[in-house]
């Protein structure tokens, strides 16, 4: 299973994507992909999957980009 995380790049966003990470796969969304990035390797050295995404969800070509 997945959960997509929005705002995980920080704050309760990022702790409900280190909570989940041991029964997700996470994808984790945010502006900021490098914050991210730091949560995709903290989530894999917990023995998790993480994909981090950079979308602003008030653009929607953001999140069409993201998507695809």
């Amino acid at each position: 299973m997945r959960a997509l995380i929005t705002g995980a790049s920080r704050g309760i966003g990022r702790a409900i994507a280190l909570r989940l990470c041991a029964d997700y796969e996470i994808i984790a969304a945010a502006r900021s992909k490098d914050r991210l990035e730091d949560l995709a390797r903290e989530i894999q050295q917990r023995g998790g999957r993480c994909t981090p995404v950079a979308v602003d969800l008030a653009q929607p070509s953001s999140i069409a980009a993201a998507l695809n």
